[in-house]
């Protein structure tokens, strides 16, 4: 995995594992942890000590700084914001835009394999119960295409063994773009389905841009991501899916103020729609004929009436649907690349795609 302009979050295996994880850090001797000594061994150390982590709580790995069991952090110095001080509640600076709150998820076949490994039930479930929020924006939807919003998958021996899944959260306007889940956990332990299910609504959640519920008792932190505080919302949700050092929980619903918040953030609106389609592809098949490019609704439910039109000269719609429509660049162009404006009606609202086609041959294609 690569290094990330975003810290990662992960559930943690509850507090008997600490001390093991501390051992971790055996290198450091006693009283050998100020900052000012951290700064001579690691920049991104130094930077953690000041926003509030103790050295104790930072182990190294190969690919990551994990810190207090529960946060990866890059080890990329570049990556961190100036330090701040400010101390506030629930989400991320950084959120999903509305044009992109239908969020397409891809499960890997490694989490989709053979019990016990198999994720697939729990990361469904999971994208029901946010989907299922009434007077929200966000839906998640089962995506088998190319270039998905998020991947969930296998850590692929990455993460530690009381680490059971991880995420991050959103950057450019689009959700975190993967989930990792520890199919090894805890010595290979037997995780109940309603297990699996709490730690992906928990997961999904930092994607969107959740914070720990209870981020300042576990002390982490605005961390350079933000902290943000959710109005007429409590400092501490005992029963919030959100709350940090909780993999072991089974699903047992969003709490009150876990619904309140995520309709806070994102309010719903009439248009649940988003469109896919080609851009940046070539014009032309390996016989030189224009190729057939669909555009396509992404949505969790067919629009229920609708019309399609696109802008330009450079483009034509061939057949429309009522999901999708097919396109393809005029006989007659001569601008490249051939661009255009895909623009569906239904009755609820109007959603676009910018359309753009290269003079050049996909070799992919034959008719």
């Amino acid at each position: 995995m690569n290094a990330k302009k975003i810290i990662l979050f992960s559930l943690l295996l509850a507090a008997s594992f600490i001390s093991c994880e501390q051992n971790d850090d055996s290198n450091v001797a006693p009283g050998k942890s100020t900052a000012q000594e951290t700064v001579n061994v690691n920049p991104v150390i130094a930077e953690l000590v000041k926003q509030g982590f103790s050295r104790e709580s930072i182990v190294e790995t190969p690919e990551f700084f994990l810190v207090q069991g529960d946060m990866m952090f890059s080890k990329d110095i570049k990556d961190y914001p100036a330090h701040s001080d400010e101390h506030r509640h629930a989400a991320t600076n950084n959120l999903v835009s509305y044009l992109f709150t239908v969020i397409t998820v891809s499960v890997d076949p490694s989490v989709n394999v053979a019990n016990p490994d198999n994720w697939n039930t729990a990361i469904s479930a999971a994208m029901t119960e946010w989907s299922g929020v009434t007077g929200c924006a966000i839906r998640f939807v089962n995506y088998y295409g190319s270039n998905p919003d998020i991947v969930i998958k296998s850590d692929n021996g990455l993460l530690p063994n009381n680490v059971i899944a991880s995420a991050g959260f959103p950057s450019n306007g689009k959700a975190y773009s993967e989930v990792l889940i520890n199919l090894d956990f805890n010595n290979n332990m037997n995780v109940s389905e309603s297990t699996k299910k709490y730690n992906m609504v928990h997961e999904l959640g930092h994607c969107i841009g959740f914070r720990h519920t209870n981020w300042d008792a576990l002390g982490e932190g605005t961390a350079g991501v933000g902290a943000n505080l959710i109005p007429n919302t409590p400092s501490q949700d005992p029963s919030s899916v959100m709350n940090g050092m909780t993999a072991l929980n089974s699903w047992n619903n969003f709490s009150s103020y876990d619904r309140y918040a995520v309709k806070y953030l994102y309010p719903g609106f009439a248009c649940n729609y988003r469109l896919e389609g080609p851009n940046g592809s070539c014009a032309f098949d390996v016989d030189g004929s224009p190729i057939w490019y669909n555009v396509y609704l992404v949505s969790t439910g067919a629009a229920s009436s609708n019309t399609w039109s696109i802008s330009g000269n450079s483009l034509e719609i061939i057949e429309s649907y009522a999901n999708h429509c097919k396109i393809r660049v005029k006989s007659n162009n001569t601008v490249w690349p051939a661009t255009g404006i895909v623009t569906m009606e239904s009755q609820d609202c109007t959603v676009t795609y910018s359309v753009s086609l290269g003079n050049c041959i996909n070799y992919d294609y034959r008719d």
